[in-house]
C-alpha cells in the first residue's frame, strides 16, 4: 500500500471517529411517554425534548422537528385502528415487524406473542 493511500485511509477513519464521538456527546435528548384515555379509548404517544430551545442546533425558541420515528411492542391481540397525527404528517398505516409478517423474514427472530409497529413522521420540519 502506498504512503498516499496510507494517510487517505486515517484521514477518513480519524473524521469518522470523530464525527461519531460528537453524535454520542449530544446534549439534545428525548423521552417517550404513553398515555391513554379511558373515556375515549385513546392512547397518545409524546416525544418529549430533554433540552432547552435556543440551542446549538436550533436557534429558534420553538422546538422543530423535521423528521421521527416511535416503534412500539404491543401484544398480539393490540391493533392500531388509527393514526391522528397532532404535530406534522404522521404514518396512517404503521410498518409492522416480526415473525408472520409478509416480505420479513429477517425478523422472525423477534417473539411472536408481539406486535412490533412503526410509525414515522414525514421529512418536513414542525
Amino acid at each position: 500500500m502506498e504512503m498516499k493511500q496510507r494517510i487517505l485511509i486515517f484521514w477518513f477513519l480519524l473524521f469518522a471517529v470523530i464525527g461519531q464521538l460528537k453524535s454520542q456527546t449530544s446534549t439534545n435528548t428525548i423521552r417517550y411517554q404513553i398515555t391513554y384515555e379511558t373515556v375515549k379509548q385513546l392512547y397518545t404517544v409524546w416525544i418529549i425534548p430533554g433540552y432547552n430551545t435556543p440551542n446549538t442546533f436550533n436557534a429558534d425558541t420553538a422546538e422543530r422537528g423535521p423528521t421521527a420515528q416511535v416503534t412500539l411492542r404491543v401484544p398480539k391481540s393490540f391493533l392500531i385502528t388509527e393514526v391522528i397525527g397532532v404535530k406534522g404528517e404522521w404514518d396512517k398505516t404503521p410498518l409492522r415487524l416480526g415473525p408472520n409478517e409478509p416480505n420479513q423474514s429477517f425478523f422472525n427472530s423477534l417473539s411472536d406473542a408481539y406486535r412490533y409497529y412503526v410509525i414515522g413522521k414525514s421529512a418536513t420540519e414542525t
